[in-house]
């Protein structure tokens, strides 16, 4: 055998227990002069083949095994440690793409060996991605089977005599995984949704599924024992599983991020009882928006009979976003991500995507620890900048309950959050740090007959002021002019400021 680099400690085990569990006696022989010669003839043709393109890679799909475990060469730790690799979580993407007849398709995180770079995918990387001679098989279980043997390559991977690569990746299936739990109770909410045609649903523990496999996984390796129990429902699809990968690159041309609520690793807590979050099962254009967390503190004497109304003109907001992704410019290069965001700030505002500017950028930073902590700091943290629509924009009650711009850092986080989760724009974890002040201050427009009470009513609010502690205006109809560091104003001056209702913001 001639390999092109010598194997890792890994892969050196997992061939010594192979040959080992083959038995009889291997013996060293000499080069064949002949064969040799073939492989001299097939070799130039072979690099030439490697170097061909299959897909683009518009962001680098992180490598790992476990969530978190760290295992990728171009991703931080941390870019996989709510849900895993989003690289081993397209592989199974693809095995069920393949697995015609399949409900769902499962991967061994081990079969999987490296991310998978932006740029494009060649042959050869997905050789490199894939490279064991294991084809993609099909199995039929009843959910109550697949339950066990998930749980068994779960306690495998845990094990001190197992090995991580044993976690497991799903496409048509997702669970909750607690680490942290006795084997038998570690995988919960498991959920079905046959070949991502059609929605979610429990998964049922005595229907009969079929699932896509590798050909190792299968023969009950690497922990997963009770797949050898099912083997007369086998079903040899006879393509090889690096194969599968690059029939189905070449049929979707570009390889993105599976959108976050596909994945099958959901909601994960390690084994030391860490969680990571609760996955992106309810992510939606709507759910996924929180309500304002800074509030203005209200106390009316009455309730109003008709919706409350104002006019925003224009405010833009800055600040800094942390993200948990291995390249910024990556990120920020995406396409459709500044338009997906500015198109759902405008349907929450219910004004044309046009009207709203946004903008992504990666700064420099100049840290007192030189080079690499520049590095460090451009690879996790962008600048975003939105302007919402210059011009007079009515906003009523009813819609603002929808205003993705909710209170503070923390709902912009939720928001742009939701909205790349709307726009199928995944693989990127961001946190809102700062909101800062706006560059142009909000103008608003209070028409005193939009509001109507049973009696006199009074509401007041308050929000400190970087200058003077908390600052108190009003407003009787006429132009009242705020200004505040948290956009949660935006909601505060649509829902407060009304006929004779003081406000401070």
């Amino acid at each position: 055998m001639v390999a092109d680099s010598a194997l890792s400690a890994d892969d050196l085990t997992l061939v010594n227990n192979h040959l080992n569990s083959l038995g009889g006696q291997f013996i060293a022989t000499a080069q064949d002069s002949a064969t040799l010669t073939l492989l001299t003839n097939y070799s130039g043709q072979v690099d030439a083949l490697k170097k061909l393109k299959i897909a683009d890679v518009p962001v680098t799909l992180c490598y790992d095994r476990f969530p978190g475990e760290g295992r990728s060469t171009a991703c931080p730790k941390n870019a996989t440690e709510k849900q895993g690799g989003a690289a081993c979580q397209l592989v199974a993407q693809a095995f069920l793409y393949v697995s015609k007849t399949a409900d769902f398709a499962i991967q061994n995180g081990g079969g999987c060996r490296s991310d998978i770079v932006a740029g494009n995918l060649s042959y050869n990387g997905a050789i490199t991605m894939l490279p064991f001679a294991n084809l993609i098989v099909t199995l039929k279980m009843t959910g109550a089977q697949v339950k066990q043997v998930l749980e068994e390559a779960l306690d495998y991977g845990l094990s001190a005599g197992g090995s991580s690569g044993a976690y497991p990746y799903a496409s048509g299936l997702r669970f909750d995984v607690n680490c942290n739990m006795s084997k038998g109770s570690r995988f919960s909410n498991m959920e079905v949704n046959s070949r991502l045609t059609g929605t979610w649903t429990a998964i049922d523990p005595l229907k009969n599924y079929t699932l896509g496999t590798n050909s190792y996984t299968a023969a009950g390796k690497d922990g997963y024992v009770s797949f050898a129990s099912v083997q007369a429902s086998l079903v040899n699809l006879q393509i090889d599983y690096a194969e599968g990968l690059v029939t189905y690159a070449k049929a979707v041309g570009t390889l993105t991020i599976p959108p976050l609520s596909d994945w099958s690793t959901q909601a994960y807590t390690n084994k030391v009882g860490v969680s990571f979050g609760a996955g992106a099962r309810t992510a939606s254009p709507t759910e996924g928006t929180p309500a304002p967390t800074t509030a203005p503190t209200a106390s009316p004497t009455a309730s109003n009979t008709t919706s409350p109304q104002g006019s925003v003109t224009v405010t833009k907001v800055v600040g800094t976003m942390a993200m948990e992704v291995a390249n910024c410019t990556a990120f920020t290069g995406m396409p459709g991500v500044e338009g997906a965001v500015a198109a759902g700030f405008a349907s929450a505002i219910g004004v044309a995507a046009s009207s709203v500017k946004v903008t992504l950028s990666c700064p420099s930073r100049r840290l007192a620890s030189g080079l690499l902590a520049r590095r460090l700091a451009d690879a996790v943290n962008a600048a975003y900048e939105i302007t919402i629509p210059a011009g007079s924009t009515t906003i009523t009650a009813a819609s603002v309950t929808s205003v993705i711009v909710s209170a503070g850092a923390t709902g912009l986080t939720s928001a742009i959050a939701t909205i790349m989760t709307a726009a199928n724009i995944g693989g990127v974890n961001l946190k809102v740090t700062s909101v800062s002040r706006p560059e142009t201050n909000i103008f608003v427009s209070t028409p005193s007959t939009t509001l109507s009470t049973t009696s006199s009513a009074s509401i007041s609010t308050s929000t400190p002021n970087s200058s003077s502690g908390t600052e108190s205006k009003s407003s009787s109809g006429a132009e009242s002019r705020l200004s505040s560091t948290w956009i949660s104003q935006l909601i505060a001056v649509c829902l407060g400021i009304m006929g004779s209702q003081a406000v401070a913001c």
